[in-house]
């Protein structure tokens, strides 16, 4: 098998991987600061997204998580899980949001920075 046959290979099996199983995600901005692109830090840091988890894995408070943006299909968040499903969620401008079943409230590590989910609600977790 020739070189060129062997790259295409392995770009084929790691698109696969890629797609379906994990994927390598800049973190841009400063929502999730300090925990990634702390202040000082003049680089984007990079995350390991697995895709396989939902299937298996309950959702729980704390959790970091990268979500489609509900304003912009195309664009990815990434915010920390502050409420699940069942939690109520107390804000001095809305009244008490309950999070439904399939949801969770999300927000960012630094509240300054950008939009979360006391603009725009609850996300779909599927």
């Amino acid at each position: 098998m020739n070189v060129g046959r062997k790259y295409f290979a392995a770009g084929l099996i790691g698109l696969a991987i890629s797609d379906r199983y994990a994927s390598l995600m800049v973190v841009r901005g400063c929502s999730v600061a300090p925990t990634f692109n702390p202040y000082e830090q003049k680089s984007n840091d990079y995350v390991l997204v697995e895709k396989l988890c939902l299937d298996k894995y309950e959702i729980v408070r704390d959790d970091v998580v990268v979500f489609r943006s509900p304003s912009n299909y195309k664009e990815k968040n990434v915010k920390r899980i502050t409420a699940v499903p069942g939690d109520s969620v107390h804000l001095p401008s809305f009244n008490t949001v309950r999070i439904p079943a399939g949801h969770c409230w999300v927000e960012e590590d630094n509240s300054a920075c950008s939009i979360d989910s006391r603009s725009f609600g609850p996300v779909n977790v599927a």
